[in-house]
Formats: C-alpha cells, sequence, structure tokens
C-alpha cells in the first residue's frame, strides 16, 4: 500500500501543478487580448478623431484643391470627366471661398501637326 500512497501523492501533484500551470497561460492569455483591444481602441479612438477634424474643416470657409496628375486624356487618370466631376464638386460646395488647380501635366498639343501621321 506504500507505493500506491506514493502514486498518488504523486499525481496530486502533478495535477495541481497542471492546474496552476494552465491558470498562468490563461492570466497570459488574457493580459495579451486586453492588451491588443486597448491597442486597437487607442487606434479606433485616433481615427475618429482625425476624421472629425476633417469633417470640421469642411464646415468652415476653405479653398479647394483640385490635383490634375498626368497625361490629360480620355482613358487616362486625369480624364477630362473626372476633371470636371471634381470641379463641379468643388463649385457646389458653398463652403469653399477659393479654388486652387494643381496640374502636373507633361504638356502636348491640342492640335496635330501636319507632318505627324494621323492618329489610328
Amino acid at each position: 500500500m506504500g507505493g500506491e500512497a506514493l502514486a498518488l501523492d504523486a499525481l496530486s501533484k502533478i495535477t495541481t501543478q497542471l492546474v496552476a500551470e494552465q491558470r498562468r497561460g490563461r492570466r497570459w492569455s488574457v493580459f495579451f487580448k486586453s492588451l491588443l483591444a486597448l491597442y486597437a481602441g487607442a487606434i479606433l479612438v485616433l481615427s475618429v478623431a482625425s476624421a472629425w477634424d476633417s469633417l470640421w474643416a469642411m464646415q468652415i470657409p476653405h479653398a479647394a484643391l483640385v490635383r490634375i496628375e498626368g497625361a490629360i486624356d480620355a482613358n487616362a487618370d486625369a480624364s477630362v470627366e473626372r476633371v470636371i466631376k471634381a470641379l463641379r464638386s468643388a463649385f457646389e460646395n458653398e463652403k469653399v471661398k477659393a479654388l486652387v488647380l494643381e496640374i502636373d501635366s507633361p504638356g502636348g498639343s491640342p492640335v496635330r501637326n501636319r507632318s505627324d501621321p494621323p492618329p489610328c
């Protein structure tokens, strides 16, 4: 019977240590999950605050900026339709008091030289 008692005592100690290890693991898990939630909450608060500033700035008189980058072409990002849409949006906003055009275009010519081959 002495061997059986020793085995039960050893088994009891092993299970007690296993339960203690599981508790420590859960505590660390809760700690890291809380830290992650706090980090996500801080990012959310900062993004909402940034958006709030942008919305507030739209409510006061300001100058609108329309950027046109690249060649102005029907198939390009700087197509006439997009430029007109941006300009109309700026002119329709009652809080816009000035309009700034920032144009970064390689240039070109609105007419074709007679020596140039006809377009395809």
